[in-house]
């Protein structure tokens, strides 16, 4: 068994010394290799990555230096290019991984392999310790969601420094890369085709430490005050995001004839609310698209009547 590990790095230099420590100190080291696609640093993290390059340990890496993408599109470079593996694990700069994190999600995948086959593509995520720029824990996730298709029509729950897919996810995410601008986030992307073409596995255990701080690419709201403010913007903001997002969705799968009818028909009901208040009512009267959280899911429905999706 193998397993590769993609990160895409940017001006990393304060924390990547902590994340390449732990990814060199997971308990299946021996069996990772690191790709990473630097998007055009202007600090010394390229350095810092040679000195690990170099430094003899027993996770393989491989640094390619590229130009400024922007982090969803260096994300697809590294999807396109990643060498064969069995498992796909992706990492952030700044973050710190638990030692049993890539050995407690293959594991998970495995179990569902061994039920489903090995060609079903399956995407493992969870939930993570908010930590502060200093590994200090804020709080730790309990998300505990519903995944599903008209759960990733309308909402992420996918953290993409937790995810871990199969091979066979991985082929899947080739065969339809968007065009970045029209998506949110690629881990977003991920989750959407794992429900549409496989399944998704949510370990409520987190096994990494995700940090919280000024520099993220994305975040986490971290108190009920930023959550409640977050909300509430959201209700006044033109967004059109989610329906961009589904639109390039139907252009990358619409030929695809093992996708279900019920799951065309999912993405024709979001779609058609666009332009069509009867359709916003009557999506926002369907159980079978929804938030997990029944706070999101309220402000979810509102935004969508109020034209704000």
């Amino acid at each position: 068994m193998n397993i590769v590990v993609l990160m895409s790095t940017y001006n990393g230099e304060k924390y990547i010394k902590q994340q390449l420590d732990s990814i060199e100190q997971q308990s299946v080291a021996k069996k990772l290799s690191l790709y990473i696609r630097d998007d055009g640093s202007k600090d010394s993290t390229i350095p810092i990555i040679e000195t690990y390059m170099n430094d003899g340990n027993s996770v393989n890496i491989k640094l390619e230096r590229g130009r400024n993408l922007g982090v969803i599109a260096s994300f697809f470079e590294l999807i396109k290019n990643a060498p064969e593996a069995d498992y796909y694990a992706f990492a952030d700069q700044d973050d710190v991984w638990m030692p049993d994190k890539i050995e407690s999600a293959v594991k998970m995948l495995q179990a569902e392999e061994q039920k489903r086959g090995v060609e079903i593509p399956l995407l493992y995520c969870g939930d993570t310790n908010l930590v502060d720029g200093d590994l200090n824990l804020i709080v730790r996730e309990n998300k505990n969601p519903r995944p599903s298709f008209g759960n990733a029509l309308v909402e992420n729950i996918c953290t993409g420094c937790t995810a871990v897919i199969s091979r066979a996810l991985l082929e899947k995410i080739r065969e339809n890369i968007p065009n970045p601008n029209n998506i949110i986030m690629h881990d977003w992307w991920i989750y959407l085709l794992a429900e549409a073409y496989g399944k998704t596995i949510f370990d409520s255990e987190p096994h990494m430490n995700y940090r919280q701080h000024g520099h993220n690419e994305w975040g986490v709201k971290t108190t009920k005050g930023a959550v409640l403010k977050y909300r509430i913007k959201q209700l006044f903001t033109k967004r059109g995001q989610i329906y961009r997002q589904l639109e390039e969705l139907v252009n990358c799968i619409q030929e695809d004839p093992s996708i279900t009818a019920r799951h065309k028909s999912q993405i024709r009901q979001v779609l058609g609310s666009e332009h069509s208040f009867i359709k916003k009512i009557q999506l926002a009267n369907c159980s079978e698209i929804y938030r997990n959280d029944s706070g999101r899911d309220r402000v979810y429905r509102l935004s969508l009547l109020l034209g704000k999706l």
